[in-house]
């Protein structure tokens, strides 16, 4: 698969009340790079944002959302969307145990929805390869980073030998 596109909504799922004065990015690629993801995962930024909702709530860049809220799956939508073309969507903590770089201690990242063939955004008709989990972060281990990836597939990939989830 081939990554054409790269669009994030960042979110911070945490047990304390939102800090006023949070700096907001102009761009998806800038806050992707500011927050070192492009840098952990080791991809380029994206030029989109995806819009991500958890029922009334909108993710935006950075605004706190609490593990309550995100008991079901999100909406997501991209206006930039081709109709034509299959889409696979990711959402990962990609530093599940909330090291920084000083605690030279390898990062581990959390995998908590991956599905497939994705036609005209309706996740709901695309295959689950990883059905979607409510992030979940561990007491005691602060803020984290909730980031969804839409990548464009090159093609319709075959699930029919893969062990689908139920």
């Amino acid at each position: 698969m081939k990554l054409v596109l790269a669009c994030l909504a960042v979110l911070f799922l945490a047990s304390v009340l939102a800090r006023p004065g949070k700096s907001k990015k102009q761009s998806a690629g800038d806050a992707f790079e500011d927050a070192g993801i492009t840098e952990f995962l080791n991809i380029q930024a994206p030029t989109n944002w995806l819009k991500v909702k958890y029922g009334s709530i909108e993710v935006k860049r950075g605004n706190d959302i609490y593990p309550g809220d995100t008991i079901e799956q999100p909406t997501i939508t991209f206006d930039q969307a081709d109709p034509d073309t299959y889409y696979a969507w990711f959402l990962l903590d990609p530093n599940y145990n909330n090291y920084s770089a000083k605690d030279k201690k390898p990062y581990k990242a959390s995998l908590y929805a991956l599905y497939v063939n994705i036609k005209n955004m309706n996740i709901n008709a695309a295959d689950a390869l990883a059905k979607y989990l409510c992030p979940n972060p561990r007491p005691g281990t602060g803020e984290h980073y909730y980031v969804h990836l839409l990548w464009e597939q090159q093609e319709k990939i075959d699930v029919s030998s893969c062990d689908m989830p139920e």
